[in-house]
């Protein structure tokens, strides 16, 4: 089995993201399959989901997948790509309960009459949000700042952020960057790069990665959320 490193949209909402993947080599009917855990904060208490995808190479009627405890379900086609079936479930449907580690089958039939199943795997522990996320200002160099600081996350390998207004995307990272086990993390930003924005309510987040075996893809994420108005 073959690990991947797949790009997503959907994962993210926003802001790019990565998982976990698994391919089988086929040259008619082949597909990609990509698991994450993603946790957040809720009420004060960290909440969890797992999120598919699966992509093909030919278009796809179903995917129908077995979870480690035997729970099957299906995905749904994202945003009508017949290419492209996922699940991302809703905020409200996070659960306190971290799922069960182990490893998913996704069996895929194709819009041909082909179907073939595929394998992938989740790991625990899962990361937890970061206990503390804030903004405030500061002055640099006799420049006003806006300032994100947040907790170190455990076990988190990597990081990403994003500022938004809810539409538009303010600042973000297009990479992920690397923090010392333990150091918590600081950042920047110039207040005159809100000036367009003055009265909004800015939400930034950011993003805890959990990376297998130091490599591109990752077992888990979690969010973690701060908001501003815009001076």
């Amino acid at each position: 089995m073959k690990r991947y490193f797949i790009y997503s949209l959907l994962f993210i909402a926003i802001v790019s993201t990565f998982f976990t993947s698994c391919k089988k080599d086929d040259p008619t009917a082949d597909a990609t399959t990509g698991v994450i855990v993603r946790s957040v904060m809720r009420d004060g208490v960290p909440v969890y989901a797992t999120v598919h995808q699966v992509l093909g190479s030919l278009p796809i009627d179903t995917v129908v997948v077995t979870d480690p405890s035997g729970s099957v379900f299906g995905l749904s086609k994202n945003s009508g790509n017949p290419y492209d079936f996922i699940l991302d479930p809703a905020p409200e449907q996070y659960s306190t309960t971290p799922p069960m580690a182990g490893s998913f089958t996704y069996k895929v039939k194709f819009n041909n009459g082909e179907e073939k199943s595929f394998g992938n795997s989740i790991i625990a522990p899962y990361l937890e949000p970061s206990e503390s996320i804030a903004i405030t200002m500061a002055t640099v160099n006799n420049q006003q700042v806006v300032v994100l600081n947040w907790d170190a996350v455990p076990n988190a390998d990597a990081y990403s952020f994003s500022v938004t207004d809810s539409t538009t995307n303010i600042y973000y990272s297009d990479q992920l960057f690397i923090l010392a086990p333990g150091e918590n993390g600081k950042i920047s930003f110039p207040l005159s790069g809100f000036s367009g924005y003055t009265g909004k309510t800015i939400q930034f987040k950011v993003t805890a990665y959990d990376l297998i075996n130091n490599s591109a893809t990752i077992n888990s994420t979690s969010w973690s959320t701060a908001t501003w108005v815009a001076e």
